[in-house]
């Protein structure tokens, strides 16, 4: 019977071997553990080798937990405690944008629905009324994982940029994007501020294109003749 690939096999999790079984260090030339050798686990990728091998020193001040890398990829050590303060800093960007559209809901209309690997361009987007059609995005991005992969993951970052219609003088119209513009997402009220300027700027465009509207010219035809008053 054949077995499903494991998150080992396919280099999605890095397996991890102890170094001390029942007394012995080394699975190759094995040996009598020393004291130090307790404790200390090697993480092996897909092909065998040893990535990195972690132990855990229990102190006065905390746990110390050392890292020896066998390579020059980066490490980046995230606690529970990491996870938990993005996962609000999330939370609190996605009710900004949210309210910040309620009250503009005159000129603009809110979606966190987006999906970026399904051709959505952010995840959360602003859209304006406006004849240009406007609209502001908001990608939330990953460091290290893969959210569709990870249900641990939580969004380190928060990446925005705009797309607006231009008139070319031949009546067509050609999209126009700003550059990306990105931050690491505890500062996710640059992101706020900045769809702030970007939905004033289209309430006022608003609020200029319907003051220069032309209003409508009643001709008042009256009608004489037998019988006709």
């Amino acid at each position: 019977m054949t077995q499903n690939p494991t998150p080992y096999d396919n280099g999605t999790r890095l397996e991890p071997k102890t170094w001390v079984q029942d007394g012995t260090a080394g699975s190759d030339d094995p040996r009598p553990a020393t004291l130090d050798d307790y404790g200390r686990v090697d993480f092996d990728n897909d092909e065998g080798a040893t990535e990195l091998t972690v132990w855990a020193i229990p102190t006065e001040d905390g746990i110390v937990l050392r890292v020896d890398s066998m390579s020059d990829t980066p490490i980046t050590i995230e606690t529970e405690a990491d996870r938990l303060t993005r996962e609000t800093q999330v939370a609190s960007l996605h009710d900004k944008l949210e309210a910040l559209a309620a009250e503009a809901h005159d000129y603009v209309t809110w979606d966190d629905e987006g999906d970026p690997s399904a051709f959505s361009p952010g995840h959360y987007e602003l859209a304006s009324f406006d004849p240009e059609g406007e609209q502001f995005y908001v990608e939330l991005t990953y460091t290290g994982t893969n959210p569709y992969e990870d249900e641990a993951a939580v969004p380190t970052g928060a990446t925005w940029h705009t797309r607006s219609l231009e008139c070319d003088g031949h009546g067509s119209r050609r999209q126009l994007y700003s550059p990306n513009t990105s931050v690491p997402i505890s500062e996710a009220e640059t992101v706020v501020a900045a769809a702030r300027e970007w939905v004033t700027a289209v309430a006022n465009k608003h609020t200029q294109y319907v003051h220069t509207q032309t209003p409508p010219q009643y001709i008042d035809v009256r009608v004489t003749g037998p019988g006709l008053s």
